[in-house]
């Protein structure tokens, strides 16, 4: 800023050095105060820049609308700071009003030197400024610049300025890395920046569901509906606590990770498409883009089995539409499927088995239709228990998400069971000359097949004494059969001792009779064998000596039932009596009356099942010579019984032949199975109608109703008071007559006996 001067001007060299220090101070000081601004807005703003793309990864319009004004904002403050300050900067004479403003007593005088420095020499006063330029340059001399000047205001711009464009290029250069991923996203790049967290996004699909990565970012697949998507969700560096899985349609879905590196979140039973992206910690890119297409899946419109059984059973051809088929072991099940679509293909996968079975195409035909139509179909032979599920996969390449699970329940071919119903206890006592009842129960869940007995010496089982086939004829199964048997035969035969042991069988003589079914089942281990029976030969002295005990017993069974129903009479006539004269009887009065009506009718129903049992085995012993034809009607009438239980009615009913004359005139037979008819006649017809009777006045709804059955009641126990009397009194004759019966046949023997030690002296005197 030096002035021209002409040759005639006054000089001031001291005052201009001033100036000029003064000068130089100034623009210094702009410098300063400029660059120091230009830095910290420079720096601030690539602080805020760097830090916001950083933490908020801003769009690509933001971040180059940030570089530009990282350009800018450094340019405005240079111009506005530098240039136009210091085109402010005063000329001379302001530096020398400035000058004097910083020190008293200056009175003008460096302005006025200045002004007047240039005056012309012919001018009068030029003496006067002469010696003004004199004292301006005495006291130019002596002033300091520096007292015109501040600069710390500037210093502390510029230190600042320098501060954070230092702090702002260490934040750059740290990581040389971010920073240059800073500038290029600056200028407008599509450059990410690196992340604590990357989440990394994988897709676990049915079988045969690929999923389509050829887009950059998305991830498509089409899956069947109702199927299940497993996302394999993996994180890199820092692990959040949760990601979300965020939905089209603007729902969330938060899933906590509890610091491991992978989750599997699911999503089940899909049925629309769906698309979502996953987003966790720091990884807001939400990338992969995952789109599912949820599509209509092959499905099973119509299933049925065709059972064809063994040919041994004989059961026929048949057809189950469930879910659940029962077939015997050894048949054979054809599986057929209708799939829909039709062009669908599949395979049959047993459980807990390894492969599958393939399902070939076949034409669907029932037994009994016509073929209607395509169909899948397999075959398979039963075993064991399976259960399987059908797979189908369509032209699409779905699969059914769900398949269902089908159970094939094996039906096990037993063995027969065989029941000995006669001799229906493991021994039987026959006599010389008897007879043993063989009566056989076989039942078989299919067929029984074949039948037959032996008899072997108890000695030596080996030895076979006697053996035959059995004739048996079917009969409707058993109410309550725990069998479930669908074959149930009856077959009797009469073995007579002598067949087996000869005509000179003696007592003691003993043997092992077993009867022997088979069943259809082609195996030969398919049989049973009844539980053996010990038959032995006794005397006819030991068989009726068995026979009175047995009767004996029976005599007092008798007459214990015949005092406990005289109590009972004289209660029900107490009730009666009570009745009468208008009072009600309670439950439990009735009740303890029935309940000893229908002991009483058990008891008697004993009696005459023992009493039976007794008669048959003398009817079979033929120590009644003219019970023969009650033998017939007896085997006959008893082979037609299927249940192990007592059944009184065969019974009644030839003893309803015995009594019309029908049988001949058995004696010692006839009088035990007339007094078994005696008993039975009680306990299914006075007894029971006496229990019928207290049954309906204990149910009754008035007095008058009660009163009138218990009267009726009381009329079937006296009946049966009578029989048991009759009962009672028979049984005592008949040991009477077993008693006479033995000691005549010790006399016939004594006599006998006497009868040949005289002979035998006789012949020793000849």
């Amino acid at each position: 800023m030096q002035a021209q001067s002409s040759p005639g001007d006054l000089a001031t060299p001291r005052l201009d050095q001033a100036l000029n220090r003064l000068g130089s101070g100034m623009r210094g000081l702009v410098w300063q105060h400029g660059l120091g601004s230009v830095l910290l807005a420079a720096g601030l703003w690539l602080g805020f820049a760097y830090l916001a793309d950083r933490t908020l990864h801003l769009p690509t319009a933001l971040r180059v609308l940030h570089g530009a004004l990282l350009l800018g904002i450094p340019l405005f403050f240079l111009r506005r700071e530098v240039i136009l300050a210091l085109r402010r900067i005063p000329d001379r004479n302001g530096l020398a009003m400035l000058l004097e403003r910083g020190h008293e007593g200056a009175d003008d005088r460096l302005v006025s030197a200045l002004s007047l420095r240039e005056i012309s020499t012919q001018d009068p006063a030029r003496p006067l400024v002469e010696a003004l330029v004199q004292e301006a340059e005495e006291l130019a001399g002596t002033l300091d610049t520096g007292r015109a000047l501040d600069p710390r205001g500037p210093r502390k711009r510029l230190g600042l300025g320098l501060l954070t464009a230092t702090l702002a290029s260490a934040l750059l250069l740290s990581n040389p890395a971010l920073g240059a991923i800073f500038l290029r996203r600056a200028i407008g790049q599509d450059v990410a920046w690196p992340r604590r967290t990357n989440l990394s996004v994988e897709l676990s699909l049915p079988v045969g569901v690929e999923v389509d990565a050829s887009t950059p970012g998305i991830l498509r697949a089409r899956i069947a509906r109702g199927s299940d998507v497993t996302l394999l969700v993996s994180a890199e560096g820092e692990v959040p606590d949760a990601i979300t899985l965020n939905f089209a349609n603007g729902t969330r879905s938060v899933v906590r990770t509890a610091g491991a590196m992978s989750v599997r979140p699911s999503l089940r039973n899909m049925q629309n498409s769906e698309q979502l992206w996953i987003t966790g910690g720091d990884d807001k890119r939400g990338l992969p883009r995952i789109e599912l297409e949820v599509l209509e899946p092959p499905d099973i419109s119509e299933l049925a089995f065709i059972v064809t059984p063994p040919g041994y059973s004989g059961l026929e051809r048949t057809v189950v539409l469930g879910t659940e088929v029962r077939a015997l072991a050894g048949s054979r099940i054809d599986v057929l499927i209708r799939p829909d679509p039709p062009g669908a293909t599949g395979v049959l996968r047993v459980l807990g088995e390894e492969g599958t079975i393939e399902l070939t195409p076949r034409p669907w035909s029932l037994p009994g239709e016509a073929p209607q139509g395509p169909a899948l179909g397999c075959s398979l032979d039963v075993e064991v228990e399976r259960y399987f599920q059908v797979e189908l996969v369509d032209e699409r390449g779905l699969s059914n998400p769900d398949p269902g699970t089908y159970a094939l329940a094996v039906i096990p071919d037993r063995k027969p069971e065989v029941i000995l119903l006669a001799p229906g206890s493991n021994e039987w006592s026959v006599v010389q000359g008897g007879a043993i009842p063989l009566r056989v129960r076989a039942e078989d869940d299919f067929h029984v097949d074949h039948m037959s007995f032996d008899v072997r010496d108890s000695q030596n089982l080996e030895e076979a004494l006697l053996e035959g086939e059995l004739t048996f004829q079917d009969t409707a199964p058993l109410d309550g059969n725990f069998m479930d048997s669908q074959h149930l035969v009856l077959a009797h035969e009469l073995l007579e001792l002598t067949q087996i042991a000869g005509a000179e069988v003696e007592p003691g003589w003993s043997a092992v009779l077993q009867v022997v079914a088979r069943d259809s089942h082609p195996s030969p281990d398919h049989q049973a064998m009844s539980a053996p029976v010990t038959l032995r030969c006794v005397s006819g002295d030991d068989f009726l000596r068995k026979v009175k005990d047995g009767l004996a017993r029976a005599g007092e069974d008798a007459g214990r039932l015949l005092h406990e129903t005289r109590n009972l009479r004289t209660r029900a006539g107490q009730l009666m009596s009570a009745l009468e004269t208008g009072e009600v009887a309670t439950d439990q009065e009735i009740g303890s009356l029935l309940n000893s009506t229908r002991r009483l009718q058990g008891d008697t129903r004993g009696i005459g099942r023992d009493l039976s049992g007794l008669a048959e085995g003398l009817v079979y012993s033929r120590l009644d010579e003219r019970a023969g034809p009650l033998l017939t009607a007896l085997h006959k009438a008893l082979g037609a019984q299927a249940a192990r239980t007592f059944d009184p009615v065969p019974w009644r009913d030839v003893a309803q032949q015995l009594s019309a004359g029908r049988l001949g005139t058995p004696e010692l037979a006839g009088e035990l199975l007339a007094l078994v008819d005696l008993a039975l006649g009680i306990s299914e017809d006075s007894a029971d109608q006496a229990a019928a009777a207290l049954t309906e006045a204990r149910t009754a709804h008035d007095p008058i109703a009660a009163q009138a059955a218990v009267a009726r009641g009381i009329e079937a126990l006296d009946l049966a008071l009578v029989a048991l009397e009759a009962l009672t009194t028979r049984l005592g004759e008949w040991d009477n007559f077993q008693s006479v019966l033995t000691l005549t046949k010790d006399l016939l023997n004594r006599q006998k006996n006497l009868t040949e030690r005289t002979k035998k002296f006789a012949e020793g005197n000849k």
